[in-house]
């Protein structure tokens, strides 16, 4: 058979016109593919900065918890110990009340351990006037405390000195005016 240099080139022109349009197919393909890839990838680096604040929100509510547990747990210990072995019945004592009152049970319990470690005896009716005091003053809880550590001084000391009337003046209370009122006399 013999083959002429024509129809070979004829041949080879149709075979390359096929092998190009497909080229130019799959390369266009690919780059529609790409294209879907980029758009998938922005989605997925979307997804994942999504769930990374996700997760972070998770993580710092479980570190809060713990926080909490653990800060119960060690005012139990304490209340355990002020209280000669009644510092759970205390803490839900405390805790009940604390939930009724304008102060989170953790600074209550704190003053209600710092009151009793100065010697007094706090009942839940104190330690609504004590926070019912505050609040008039426009209270916060470091204004609670320092107020509960003066009539803790005031307590341990077994007499009334001028510093603690320094102390509860710094926190709005006369308690100088109040004592002369309540003896009758002026100051």
């Amino acid at each position: 058979m013999t083959i002429n240099a024509g129809e070979i080139n004829a041949k080879l022109k149709f075979d390359t016109s096929d092998f190009t349009r497909g080229k130019s197919q799959v390369e266009s393909g690919a780059r529609s593919m790409m294209s879907k890839f980029a758009d998938l990838n922005q989605v997925f680096e979307l997804s994942m900065r999504a769930w990374d604040m996700t997760a972070g929100k998770i993580l710092d509510a479980g570190n809060a918890a713990l926080q909490t547990a653990s800060s119960y747990e060690r005012l139990k210990i304490s209340l355990d110990t002020i209280t000669n072995g009644n510092g759970a019945k205390t803490f839900e004592e405390l805790n009940k009340w604390a939930m009724k009152m304008p102060i989170n049970t953790e600074k209550a319990i704190e003053t209600f351990i710092s009151l009793r470690a100065r010697g007094l005896d706090p009942t839940t009716k104190d330690m609504t006037t004590l926070v019912d005091a505050t609040s008039a003053l426009g209270g916060s809880s470091e204004k609670m405390a320092s107020i509960a550590r003066a009539l803790g001084d005031i307590q341990s000391k077994g007499k009334l000195a001028g510093q603690e009337l320094i102390q509860l003046a710094d926190q709005g209370l006369n308690a100088r005016a109040a004592i002369g009122e309540y003896f009758g006399v002026s100051t």
